[in-house]
């Protein structure tokens, strides 16, 4: 392709390349576009291209035989390594799809896995767990998405520190769905301040678009909206980690670009929500070859409650 076309994509609709601290040099050797424009205004400096810049593209044969081990290893060291996951995600996850309430939580581990002395390490909340319809006086526009959410019901939660800090100290922990793609609403407890800072009048209550791809919006989301979900009580208990239940389709966000693989980056590597060195997780759809570097935890769909299901 020639770089003068590709590399000419309108200043809004540019997505960010991410080589890091990195120079010209080595943003092109990604095959990316470069351009040193103010990031305060959220446009990258190295940026995908509108479509290739360079014709030619590396292919890799892997000759290993019935030596698989031997195969993934060439694959990780080409390709990139595996992160470590913290040791809790692999013992025992409870998930349902149902609109639990606080009590019907503790219930459900007091009197249940606790009495019968059943293992469980991760107590799973599904979409219920935030608001799914208007409240107050706000009326969205366009009307609310209820799958999308990013504030605690407090009809189910009422106190969602206490719930939090209870589950803690029993040693669980807690992951909370979300389908990001209806964006921000006006439903949200952060909303006003997250429309401020993308330049909305909060007045409108206009609903924010979901724009991942977007600088600004990315870092405000993160800082904004999630990041109080990590700061809940007196003891600073919050969600220990996102399941992204992403599935709005697979119309990349720039050339190349899968979404689902875009998204899953975003989120292991947000430094407001993975400080002090935490190890970064997500529980999220396979993004493509490329995504075991994501730290993601793989998840197929939905399935039924039935012993067919574990069959």
């Amino acid at each position: 392709g020639d770089p003068s076309t590709s590399c000419n994509a309108q200043i809004e609709s540019r997505v960010d390349c991410n080589p890091g601290n990195g120079n010209q040099q080595d943003c092109e050797a990604l095959g990316c576009c470069f351009s040193p424009v103010n990031e305060k205004l959220g446009i990258p400096y190295c940026y995908f291209p509108s479509a290739p810049v360079n014709i030619y593209q590396d292919l890799y044969f892997f000759g290993h035989g019935h030596d698989y081990f031997g195969a993934m290893a060439d694959f990780v060291l080409l390709s990139g390594p595996v992160h470590t996951f913290p040791r809790y995600i692999f013992g025992p996850q409870y998930s349902r799809w149902h609109a639990f309430n606080e009590v019907d939580e503790v219930s459900l581990i007091e009197d249940k896995y606790e009495e019968l002395g059943i293992p469980l390490d991760v107590l799973v909340l599904d979409m219920d767990w935030h608001f799914t319809y208007d409240r107050g006086d706000n009326t969205c526009t366009p009307s609310v998405n209820g799958w999308t959410g990013f504030s605690w019901d407090t009809n189910l939660f009422p106190d969602p520190g206490r719930f939090l800090t209870w589950a803690h100290e029993k040693g669980l922990h807690i992951t909370n769905n979300m389908h990001p793609a209806a964006g921000v609403q006006c439903v949200e407890n952060e909303y006003v301040k997250f429309a401020n800072a993308m330049g909305i009048d909060p007045s409108t209550n206009h609903s924010i678009p979901y724009e991942i791809q977007n600088k600004t919006y990315a870092q405000n989301f993160m800082d904004i909206v999630l990041q109080p979900l990590t700061n809940q009580g007196e003891q600073m208990n919050g969600i220990d980690y996102w399941w992204i239940d992403y599935q709005q389709g697979e119309s990349n966000v720039a050339y190349g670009v899968n979404p689902t693989f875009w998204v899953n980056y975003v989120f292991t590597t947000a430094d407001s929500w993975w400080p002090n060195n935490l190890r970064p997780l997500i529980m999220a759809r396979w993004g493509g070859f490329g995504n075991h570097r994501m730290s993601t935890l793989g998840f197929s769909g939905d399935v039924t409650t039935s012993w067919a299901s574990l069959a």
